[in-house]
């Protein structure tokens, strides 16, 4: 459960080592802007890229130097589409995961 930080934790101490991590989470806050309730808006933030901070958090103490995570983003920052207002979170996983890599 990527909005559980306690789950990701509780992966991080049951495993020994991982090579590598792909997080395809998502919960999509879509449409028009002024229909968007907070609640949504968070709940896709929680998913895709609280989510993904918080796997490097956790997993990544469990990786060699080699190892590698993968965080999907979506087309939808670079192109976006009429009442597909979810961009912000592909957009934020997308640097985030640049932020990381440094």
């Amino acid at each position: 459960d990527v909005d559980d930080e306690a789950t990701i934790e509780a992966l991080a101490q049951e495993v020994d080592e991982l090579n590598h991590v792909v997080n395809l989470a998502s919960n999509p806050a879509s449409g028009a802007v002024r229909d968007l309730e907070r609640s949504a808006v968070l709940a896709a933030f929680d998913a895709k890229v609280i989510g993904a901070l918080l796997h490097a958090k956790h997993l990544a103490p469990q990786m060699p130097p080699t190892g590698s995570m993968l965080f999907f983003s979506g087309v939808a920052a670079w192109k976006p589409a009429p009442a597909f207002s979810d961009v912000t979170t592909n957009g934020a996983v997308t640097f985030l995961a640049s932020a990381l890599a440094v």
